[in-house]
Order: C-alpha cells, then sequence, then structure tokens
C-alpha cells in the first residue's frame, strides 16, 4: 500500500471516530433537570434582552472548548459542538421565527487545529428549540459577526455583509436554519 493510500484511510478514520464523538454529543444538546455543570462556577453571557427570562453560561471550567448552555428553569440547552475551538463566542436577540419575540442567535467555533464556525438559534417559546445552520463559514472568528435590523439577521465578514439568516420550514412544518448568500 503506498503512503498516500495509507494516510487516506487513518484520515477517514479519525474523521469517522470525530463525527461518532459530534452524534453523540448532539443528541445529550437538551435535557430537562440537572444541570451538566455548577452555575456558581460559570461565566454567565446573558445577553440584557433576556435578563430575568433565562440565563446562558459558559463553562470554561469543564474544557478548552468551554461548553456553553441556555437555562430556563430546569429546561437546558447546549449551544454549538463543544469539540474544540472557542465555542460560542456571539450572541444576539432577534425575532428569527418572526413571531414578534426576541429569540436566541450565536455564533461558535469548533475544531481541533482547523477552527470553523457555525450559526445556532434558539427559538424562545413553550420549550427552547435549537437550530443549527448546516452552512460552515472558515474565517477567523473575530472576523465574522452577527447583525440585526430591519427585520434581518445578517452574518458578516471582514465587516461586509456576506449573508442573511433565516428560520424556515418545510410543507410538514419542520424548520432549518438557512444562510442566504448576498451577492
Amino acid at each position: 500500500m503506498n503512503k498516500f493510500v495509507g494516510i487516506s484511510i487513518i484520515a477517514l478514520i479519525v474523521a469517522l471516530l470525530g463525527w461518532s464523538c459530534f452524534a453523540a454529543v448532539a443528541a445529550e444538546q437538551k435535557s430537562e433537570g440537572k444541570l451538566p455543570f455548577d452555575p456558581a462556577a460559570a461565566k454567565d453571557i446573558t445577553p440584557d434582552a433576556f435578563k430575568g427570562i433565562l440565563k446562558v453560561y459558559k463553562t470554561p471550567e469543564m474544557n478548552a472548548s468551554m461548553p456553553t448552555y441556555v437555562v430556563r428553569g430546569s429546561e437546558y440547552v447546549s449551544l454549538g459542538t463543544s469539540f474544540g475551538g472557542d465555542g460560542v463566542y456571539s450572541i444576539i436577540a432577534a425575532d428569527i421565527n418572526g413571531d414578534g419575540k426576541k429569540d436566541l442567535v450565536y455564533l461558535y467555533s469548533w475544531g481541533s487545529g482547523l477552527h470553523r464556525t457555525n450559526i445556532g438559534a434558539v427559538e424562545i417559546g413553550a420549550k427552547l428549540i435549537d437550530h443549527q445552520a448546516s452552512d460552515m463559514l472558515m474565517d477567523r472568528d473575530e472576523d465574522i459577526k452577527l447583525l440585526s435590523g430591519s427585520g434581518k439577521i445578517t452574518v458578516s465578514i471582514k465587516d461586509k455583509p456576506y449573508a442573511d439568516l433565516y428560520l424556515r420550514a418545510n410543507k410538514s412544518g419542520e424548520k432549518k436554519l438557512v444562510l442566504e448568500k448576498r451577492n
């Protein structure tokens, strides 16, 4: 077997193991009951728009990627993947679902070595519902920003509007977070 094929096989195995771990983490993202961290030891990063409604905690004591949780009463949702990277680094309040109420929209980076940025949104309703955009941005964390205004949520890269963010429902009512790139 040549060297290239051997390295490719090893890379594929490592990637598959990583995605298996990622799937296990994703399956445990939402729960009710006992929190998986101590709020007294976590950093409260709740945006002002949500004070008194819910709390957002970043937990640096757990690992380098600083898992972040939205907590409302006994219900909590884990944001992002908490698999390397910087974790959640930007949160804004914006109406992502068009119901006239503020939802939580966030950016998080993950990965080991090559950091990727993804976008998520938590609908704040009877239940906390987390949505993840399938698009991945490869720019540096500090270059990617979320902006809200004029009824839109815009993702900017290096201070230039890049895409608008929407929560869309298909015919069966399943919602999907979508990035529409600007021309």
